[in-house]
């Protein structure tokens, strides 16, 4: 005797012939049937919808010359504080005209929308820092983003004048 391989259909055909064989109405076996249909396409739709309108990100990374008496995670408190400052994020507005584009009638709500999108953390390595900024379209994450690095970039040449916090380091220094 040789048993082949049994298909999902075969399996399914077989539970369905099972309902019939046991008296179940075929309009029972029918709405079971619909009803089972409709649950596949309302999940796919759902994941589709989800796939959408998935927010894109822009990454960025950079180096920091942790001092031998300082953590690296206080240092990341104070990027991120410095990263999220009205200085740097409320020229981005005015740049980019984000309360026309983004429809907001207040300076405040454009700034808690940046705030909210953007994401300063340690990165993989003690001495460096990952800046996130996330958008549903992935040009305007890239547009925000470079635009507060330009803001982020006097702000943090002019702390490190002041000693706030330690000089960037190259990621890749050139080499003589």
């Amino acid at each position: 005797m040789t048993i082949g391989r049994i298909t999902n259909h075969q399996i399914l055909l077989a539970g369905i012939w099972h309902l019939v064989e046991n008296r179940m109405s075929k309009k029972a076996i029918v709405t079971a049937i619909a009803v089972c249909l409709f649950l596949v396409f309302l999940a796919v739709g759902g994941l589709g919808w989800a796939w959408v309108n998935r927010e894109r990100a822009a990454v960025a990374s950079y180096r920091i010359e942790v001092p031998a008496d300082a953590r690296a995670a206080d240092l990341v408190v104070k990027e991120t504080e410095l990263m999220m400052s009205r200085e740097v994020l409320q020229p981005v507005i005015g740049e980019l005209d984000l309360l026309a584009r983004w429809k907001l009638q207040t300076e405040e709500e454009a700034l808690e929308r940046l705030r909210s999108k953007l994401t300063v953390k340690a990165g993989s390595l003690a001495d460096r820092v990952r800046v996130v900024y996330r958008d549903r379209n992935q040009e305007r994450a890239l547009e925000i983003l470079a635009a507060i690095n330009r803001r982020f970039v006097a702000a943090r040449r002019e702390a490190s004048r002041e000693g706030d916090l330690p000089p960037v380091v190259p990621i890749n220094p050139v080499r003589p």
